[in-house]
């Protein structure tokens, strides 16, 4: 019996390692301001709040980003944030576009970029895809800010996706707040 007991602790700890760490499998097809603001804080975003609409605003990399969740029936959701002033130009919104997926970038009638990203909960989504959304938009803003805000360029050779969910378990964690 004592010589089974290594074995059997070696076992359960596998077990524990193939276990995805809380996963959310929870199918939802809508949701609300009150659980998109709950995911957020949840994952460690600061400065939340509800507006009159019922979307959420959240603090991502120092700027207020905008969560639509009231229009649509909590079914849409977009997620926003306005780079005013910036003196971005079509061509870079444009490389960023070819070049990127996940979210698109746009000019609008006075000439500031908005940054954004759509997700469709029509059919089912689960809550972890929901969360994953919010955490790559936090990344895509980062990638957005260092490439076409401070000038870095889009390198055109392939399009860059950012890391995934699995990646930031790996001990790569996303700025938050």
């Amino acid at each position: 019996m004592r010589h089974l007991l290594p074995l059997v602790t070696v076992l359960v700890l596998s077990l524990l390692l193939v276990l995805p760490a809380q996963a959310d499998q929870t199918i939802i097809s809508s949701t609300n301001a009150k659980q998109v603001e709950g995911l957020l804080k949840e994952l460690g975003f600061t400065g939340t709040r509800i507006d009159e609409d019922d979307d959420v605003i959240v603090m991502m990399h120092g700027r207020p980003v905008v969560v639509i969740v009231g229009s649509g029936n909590g079914r849409q959701l977009q997620m926003n944030v306005a780079f005013v002033g910036m003196g971005i130009t079509l061509e870079q919104v444009n490389a960023w576009n070819r070049n990127r997926i996940l979210a698109k970038a746009y000019l609008d009638r006075d000439g500031d970029t908005i940054f954004e990203s759509d997700l469709d909960l029509d059919g089912g989504i689960t809550v972890d895809r929901l969360k994953d959304w919010l955490q790559t938009f936090n990344m895509l803003i980062d990638m957005f800010v260092r490439e076409i805000v401070h000038g870095q360029g889009v390198d055109d050779s392939k399009p860059v996706t950012p890391r995934r969910d699995r990646e930031l378990r790996a001990g790569i964690s996303p700025t938050v707040g």
